[in-house]
């Protein structure tokens, strides 16, 4: 991230591993949903919610580099 201010740095790192922490957590509470819910309108938009936090979180990592 060379040219970029230090603390701009220190926050995206922080934002991205934040949102990875977050994105654990609700990968885990949706696995421990039946298998039913996940087939579910429900379960299927909760997951595409987590693969766009995977998304933003590569985003993240990328303006590191």
């Amino acid at each position: 991230m060379a040219g970029k201010a230090p603390n701009f740095s220190r926050l995206i790192v922080t934002m991205a591993k934040n949102l990875q922490e977050y994105q654990k957590h609700m990968q885990n509470w949706y696995d421990e949903r039946s298998e039913e819910w996940q087939e579910s309108e429900d379960g299927e938009e909760y997951l595409e919610m987590i693969e766009q936090m995977e998304q933003v979180g590569e985003a993240l990592e990328e303006l590191c580099r």
